[in-house]
């Protein structure tokens, strides 16, 4: 691809000397006992010719274009993501060509090795349900043994340990290979890059894509290109073009197609975005003058020289009548690899089995090709597959690449244009055997805009986040993505209403009272950034302004949702936007407003020096239609029948609809074996969930039947809204099942079945707001393992380490939970304690310590005070051993057991680097505890492994003791390690934390207080600040 003056290439590796001349032989063969796809090569040196044999002559013409060709488009680093230095297929060793080269011919090349695993590897990301966190490859392998290896010059502004990467897993090392190719083509000396693997059928696709997505979402390339055309170019051109086998992949389970997309959630931060950096760089100029049999030598000689591109073709035009040269195209087919079918291919085809046919549109409206001539296709590099033998390769990409919308609006960028069509050296599509000349400034059917005046750049990197959540969510790929923000929240918050107050405001105009107007900022999480959320109405003449126009949030209990509230005194009447005087500004999070008495804050306006600002009133009410609970049961008939031996097993899919017209997964029900009637079991579903409060947005419920290897195959579906749904309350509703590609292909299709609703009911049930509003107060305690295998807390390596410039894992994972849970606690005093250590002077182990020292009152003053014991204690005590959880668990149930009213709710937070020593003792309290308002959240830290900590999480197992079952599930464990920020971005470390282990606290309360039926106590009497007497004019 183009970017500003670079080439960014991709290739498969040059095969090893067997496979060459197997390849050589094949092409002889099908070409009709003519292959001249390495004759006519220039003489050589004599220098070279001791290393001359039968076996280097055909490598050195094949490396003499390869380079050749690299030169040409001044490509200058190739980056090497084997992590064999020979791979063996097929019996025959391929490598790469740099590193086999005795002549040298690659050392005026920067060479790198970054190994990355291969597409087997991706079967485990797929069966840990496709979580990446965590997965580590394993390094000590017999097969691997590429080093890792990076000139110091492209390594010193990265401030990445290399030397760790054999422990990085899946995230952070492609997050940091991405950096380093990121660092590459943003450096100063234009120059290009290359990157290869064995095949250039999956990682190079992989880092390729992440590369086009990356600038795309800042805006540097495809600026006009829509989100789902993005996505169709990307999975187009980076991967079918060039033989990725998605069909076959997924029969393996190698899932390395749907890991770039969802990976994309990791790179929104800034770190990751080149637009800073372009903005310093100016555009290159365009040379108009150079054609492509100038740069790439592209005559029926050099057939083969795009080999170091990825391309497994290279083309050459073959004259049709009519017409001087032209390209066609079809789509990928797989055949079954039985020799009828390949033979019956082979004749119709009879070039070679490999083709890739392009063609040039009648129109830039016309997505239809017409077939206007022949390309003929001839393999120059590796044609050994590791594909499953139940594929035959046969063509390119299954997907037309996306054309400019219109001729008339031209793109700037550069493409390569013809009088037979036009095609990008991104693709490295072959070679062109009639003249063509480089244009940059007209619109042509297959270029996209890769250079961009500095004018189309966005206007923010923050934007990148917004940008790259849209191409997963313009896809239908599995498993579902969900980026780092809003976007990752399956089903809406509870939306809050907030009213706002000011009180004695400055004054600031001569003749009158101020003119006041509030504005509200919202703080983005990744990126830090505030974002204005909106504005109030601006009251005339006064300082005790009752705004009327309220600011609706969704809420969400596990983020700290930190909020601005800037305060103006507006001028101009006619245009707000302007700057007007500023009067003061309040910090807050969300959660302090719901947590406060009656969901009810007063906050001093300051930011005005030297002046008393007056301050600022905020109340918080949840909206009504948020508590509402929708039960239905639905059952379907006549369903399409879909399995070869039974008929179908049916299950529905609810999607709600999104405001950028995209679905999102709201409900799934229950499979029904073998049959085309099934009845589902009824369900309930929060509406909010459903609809998001709109009572007439689009609900899409799509049928599927079920298959043991997750390929669902689609049934049909159909639309309705929570309107329409409500109605069934009266009567039944049928819904009929339309498959739209049954419905384009067959005239006489009716549906693929019916599905009737049969009841429908709307109840309100308190929410986690009800009791915070109501008084009932969240009591924080927390447990701190401070046992020997945490390592020595003066040494770095210790997990205890007390760095002056960062925190530890503890001190982040106790500040990321506490700094939410705090704002519902009034008195802001916690309990805190230490276990596994030796206490001075006698040296006595205690599981069960207060870290400040204190045994009659172990409360620290907020979380800060909290830290501030914690510290202490690692500088006064001994870690020793053994981990018991038990005393701590059992201590805080004690203080809960007393507690029967719903007025306080405990949560105790222990953080471990390692195995539980008491498991039938801690099963035992956590049994015990179930039954009291208690939850219990268990943060693992350090690299050990945690199975004894999922078992006490009792998501998919009851945790039980002796016979009895915990009562409810109020245990949450996570491993610290999957939510660290890889940039070390310690802030957004802690939010994702927070976000997981605090997201099942407010169910937990809900379950406590429903099994012991309380009720939330109604809000206490509202006690504002009084109002002062009317101004006087």
């Amino acid at each position: 691809m183009r970017f500003l003056s670079q080439h960014i290439c991709r290739s498969a590796t040059l095969a090893g000397w067997g496979e060459l001349y197997g390849r050589t032989g094949y092409n002889y063969i099908f070409s009709g006992g003519a292959d001249d796809a390495w004759a006519d090569v220039e003489d050589v040196t004599e220098e070279d010719g001791a290393l001359r044999s039968s076996d280097t002559h055909l490598f050195d013409k094949v490396r003499g274009y390869d380079i050749k060709l690299l030169r040409y488009l001044s490509v200058k680093y190739i980056c090497d993501l084997m992590v064999e230095n020979k791979k063996v297929k097929f019996g025959m060793n391929v490598t790469s060509s740099e590193k086999v080269d005795k002549a040298q011919r690659y050392a005026d090349f920067t060479l790198l090795s970054i190994p990355y695993p291969g597409c087997e590897f991706f079967k485990e990301y797929k069966d840990r349900d496709y979580m990446a966190e965590g997965l580590i490859f394993n390094w000590k392998q017999d097969y691997v043994d590429a080093p890792l290896s990076i000139p110091d010059f492209l390594t010193c502004s990265l401030n990445i340990d290399w030397s760790q990467y054999q422990s990085w897993d899946l995230v952070q090392q492609t997050q940091n290979y991405l950096k380093l190719l990121l660092s590459i083509i943003n450096s100063d000396d234009d120059s290009g890059l290359l990157v290869h693997c064995i095949s250039g059928w999956d990682r190079t696709p992989l880092f390729i894509s992440l590369l086009r997505l990356s600038l795309w979402a800042d805006g540097l390339i495809h600026a006009s290109l829509k989100p789902a055309e993005i996505l169709y170019l990307t999975v187009a051109y980076d991967w079918f073009l060039f033989g990725h086998m998605l069909v076959d992949r997924l029969s393996k389970g190698e899932e390395i197609f749907f890991f770039c997309f969802n990976f994309l959630k990791h790179i929104i931060s800034e770190e990751f975005s080149a637009l800073k950096t372009q903005r310093r760089k100016s555009l290159p100029a365009r040379d108009a003058g150079f054609t492509v049999e100038d740069i790439c030598m592209l005559r029926r000689k050099d057939r083969g020289s795009t080999t170091s591109l990825g391309s497994d073709f290279s083309l050459v035009m073959e004259s049709s009548p009519g017409a001087a040269g032209s390209f066609t195209y079809e789509t990928v087919e797989l055949v079954p690899a039985g020799a009828q079918t390949q033979a019956a291919w082979r004749k119709s085809h009879s070039s070679s089995p490999q083709s890739v046919l392009w063609n040039r549109p009648q129109s830039s409206e016309d997505r239809l090709f017409s077939h206007q001539g022949l390309v003929e296709a001839k393999s120059s590099s590796s044609s050994s597959s590791n594909h499953s033998d139940n594929f035959f390769r046969m063509g390119s990409s299954p997907l037309e690449v996306p054309k400019p919308r219109s001729v008339d609006h031209p793109l700037p960028g550069s493409s390569l244009s013809t009088d037979f069509g036009s095609w990008q050296m991104v693709t490295g599509c072959g070679s062109i055997q009639e003249r063509a000349v480089l244009h940059t400034d007209s619109s042509l059917p297959f270029s996209f805009p890769d250079e961009l005046p500095n004018n189309c750049l966005l206007a923010a990197l923050s934007e990148r986040e917004t940008r790259l959540q849209e191409p997963p969510a313009a896809s239908a790929t599995r498993p579902a993505m969900s980026l780092s923000g809003a976007s990752e929240r399956s089903v809406p918050a509870t939306k809050i209403e907030i009213t706002v107050s000011c009180r004695n405001l400055l004054d600031l105009d001569t003749f009158s009272k101020s003119d006041p107007m509030v504005v509200l900022y919202t703080q983005s999480r990744a990126s830090q950034e505030w974002r204005e959320f909106g504005r109030t109405e601006v009251i005339d003449n006064t300082l005790n302004p009752d705004f009327v126009r309220k600011f609706v949030l969704d809420y969400f209990f596990e983020e700290k949702q930190n909020l601005r509230f800037d305060v103006y005194n507006v001028d101009s009447k006619t245009n707000i936007s302007k700057p007007q005087d500023f009067l003061g500004q309040a910090f807050l999070a969300l959660g302090e407003v719901i947590g406060g008495q009656g969901s009810r804050v007063e906050r001093p306006l300051t930011g005005v020096p030297g002046k008393k600002c007056g301050t600022i009133l905020l109340t918080a009410e949840e909206l009504s239609n948020c508590r509402d609970i929708a039960t239905m049961q639905l059952c379907a008939n006549k369903l399409d029948k879909k399995d070869f031996f039974g008929k179908s097993d049916p299950f529905l899919v609810f999607y709600r609809s999104n405001e950028d017209g995209t679905f999102t997964i709201c409900h799934k029900t229950e499979v029904v074996k073998n049959t085309l009637n099934p009845v589902w079991q009824p369900f309930s579903i929060p509406v909010r969930a459903l609809c998001n409060g709109d009572y007439d947005r689009t609900v899409k419920i799509d049928v599927y039947d079920w298959d043991r290897d997750g390929s669902h195959d689609f049934i049909g579906e159909f639309t309705t809204s929570y309107r329409e749904l409500s109605k069934a309350q009266n009567q039944f509703t049928v819904y009929e099942v339309l498959n739209p590609r049954k419905k384009c292909k067959k005239k006489k299709y009716v549906n693929s079945g019916t599905v009737t609703l049969l009841s429908f009911s709307v109840d309100s049930e308190f929410t986690f707001v009800d009791y915070i509003k109501g008084g009932t107060q969240l009591n924080f305690t927390v447990a701190i393992d401070f046992t020997a295998s945490n390592g020595n807390p003066l040494q770095p390596t210790s997990l205890h380490y007390m760095s002056p410039y960062q925190l530890s894992a503890y001190a982040m994972a106790l500040k990321a939970v506490g700094e939410i849970i705090q704002d519902y606690d009034s008195d802001k005093l916690f309990p805190a304690y230490g276990f596994g250590a030796k206490l001075p002077p006698e040296g006595r182990i205690s599981h069960q310590f207060p870290l400040n020292n204190n045994d009659e009152d172990p409360n620290c003053a907020g979380i800060e005070g909290v830290l501030e014991s914690y510290f202490q204690s690692l500088r006064t005590v001994q870690l020793y051993g053994p981990t018991y959880f038990a005393p701590v668990i059992n201590q805080v149930a004690r203080a809960a057991a007393k507690i029967s009213d719903g007025s306080q709710y405990y949560v105790l937070l222990i953080i471990t680097d390692g195995v539980i020593s008491d498991m039938t003792q801690t099963k035992e309290a956590i049994v015990s505890a179930s039954s009291l308002p208690m939850s219990i959240i268990i943060v693992g830290v350090g690299p050990a492994m945690f199975e004894a900590m999922e078992e006490l999480d009792g998501d998919d197992v009851r945790v039980s003791s002796r016979g009895r079952y915990a009562e409810r599930d109020i245990v949450q464990f996570v491993p610290f390690r999957d939510y660290v920020d890889r940039s070390g971005n310690q802030v957004l470390s802690m939010a994702r934390l927070a976000k997981d282990v605090l997201a099942e606290i407010p169910e937990q309360l809900l379950s406590y207080m429903r099994t012991r039926d309380i009720q939330p106590r109604p809000p206490p009497p509202a006690n504002p600040s009084p109002t002062p007497a009317p101004e006087q004019p």
